[in-house]
C-alpha cells in the first residue's frame, strides 16, 4: 500500500530543494527524512535527488516519482471526498467565525477552493468578536473560527496554517521618515526596517480598544519594549486605523495577511516590531466535541491552498 504520508516527504524536499527545510517544515529530525530517502532510493533502485548540487535536484527518476506522488495524492483527495458524499449527501454544512477584516482578506484564499472540492456543503459566514468566539464555539453556534492568538480554553483546539508576522506601520510622510532616512531606502512589506521603538514612545498610536487581540499584541509589544505611550487614539477597527495611519494620522499595528491586501490611498513604511513578531498567526479554532467532519476537510484546505 502507498504511505501517502511518506510521499508528501519527497513532495516538501522537491518543493523546497532542501532535506533541512523540508525537515522543519515536516517536524520531523532530518536524520529520519534522509533516512527514509536513502531507503526508498536503495528499494527502487534510482536516485531522486542529485546532492552533489546546491541546492539539491531532482533527477529524472525523481521528476517522474514526484507526478505519480501528486496523482497518488489527488486520488486520496478524490476518494475522501467522494466518501463524504456518500456518508452525508447534501447534507453537508459548516457555520464559520471570522474577525470582521481578518475574514475579508484571508478567507476569499480559501473558500474557493472548499468549494470546488466540497460543492455539496452547505456554509454559513458570521463575524465574531474577539472576546466571544471562545464561547460560540462551545455552544455551537459556529463550527470553527479563524483568528490570530491561540484560544485560552483548553478545550478549544486549533490548527496553524501560515505564520503572520506583526508589523509597525506609519505614513511615508511621517517625521520617521526623515530619522530612518538612510535605512528606508529598500523599505517594503517584505523588508520591514528595524526601529528603536524608545524614538515613537511620543508618536501618536491609532488602536484597537481591549480586549481586541490587536489591541493585547499592541500592550505586549510595548511591555516588551518597555515604554508606555500615552498619546493613544482608540478606534473600533483595524481598517480605519490603516486608513487613518495612511492619511499621517499616526502609527498602527497590523499582521502582514492583512496589509498584504488591504488598498491604501497614500503609502506606507513598515517596521520590525522585536522579537514579539511572530506573536500572531493564521489559525483555524474549534471545539473539541464539535464532530462536523467538515472542519478536517476546511483544515486541511486551508492548509494546501493559502499563500505563504
Amino acid at each position: 500500500m502507498i504511505d501517502i504520508q511518506k510521499c508528501k516527504y519527497i513532495l516538501a524536499i522537491a518543493e523546497l530543494s532542501s532535506f533541512s527545510k523540508a525537515a522543519e517544515k515536516l517536524y520531523i529530525a532530518q536524520s529520519s527524512l534522509s533516512r527514509y530517502v536513502s531507503e526508498l532510493e536503495e528499494s527502487i533502485g534510482l536516485k531522486l535527488f542529485d546532492r552533489s548540487k546546491l541546492p539539491i535536484e531532482l533527477t529524472y527518476a525523481g521528476e517522474k516519482y514526484i507526478q505519480y506522488v501528486k496523482d497518488f495524492i489527488d486520488l486520496e483527495n478524490k476518494m475522501i471526498e467522494e466518501m463524504n458524499i456518500i456518508k452525508f449527501g447534501s447534507m453537508g454544512s459548516l457555520i464559520i467565525g471570522t474577525f470582521a477584516l481578518m475574514g475579508t482578506y484571508i478567507l476569499p484564499n480559501i473558500i474557493p477552493h472548499f468549494s470546488q472540492r466540497f460543492p455539496f456543503v452547505k456554509f454559513n459566514i458570521v463575524n465574531e468578536m474577539p472576546h466571544s468566539f471562545e464561547n460560540s464555539l462551545k455552544n455551537g453556534s459556529i463550527d470553527i473560527c479563524l483568528v490570530n492568538l491561540p484560544p485560552i480554553d483548553q478545550s478549544i483546539k486549533y490548527e496553524i496554517i501560515d505564520d503572520d508576522k506583526i508589523l509597525l506601520i506609519c505614513s511615508i510622510n511621517n517625521p520617521l521618515s526623515i530619522k530612518y532616512k538612510s535605512e528606508l531606502e529598500n523599505n517594503s512589506l517584505e523588508n520591514p526596517t528595524e526601529i528603536d521603538f524608545k524614538d515613537i514612545e511620543n508618536e501618536k498610536f491609532i488602536l484597537l480598544p481591549q480586549p481586541n487581540n490587536m489591541r493585547k499584541i499592541a500592550d505586549a509589544i510595548f511591555n516588551d519594549w518597555e515604554i508606555s505611550p500615552e498619546n493613544i487614539l482608540n478606534v473600533p477597527s483595524l481598517n480605519m486605523a490603516i486608513d487613518l495611519v495612511s492619511a499621517n494620522m499616526g502609527l498602527t499595528f497590523v499582521c502582514k495577511s492583512t496589509i498584504k491586501y488591504k488598498k491604501l490611498e497614500n503609502p506606507v513604511l513598515y517596521f520590525t516590531v522585536g522579537k514579539l513578531e511572530s506573536m500572531a498567526s493564521i489559525i483555524l479554532t474549534y471545539h473539541s466535541t464539535n464532530d462536523n467532519p467538515m472542519i478536517s476537510s476546511f483544515i486541511e484546505v486551508s492548509k494546501q491552498n493559502f499563500p505563504n
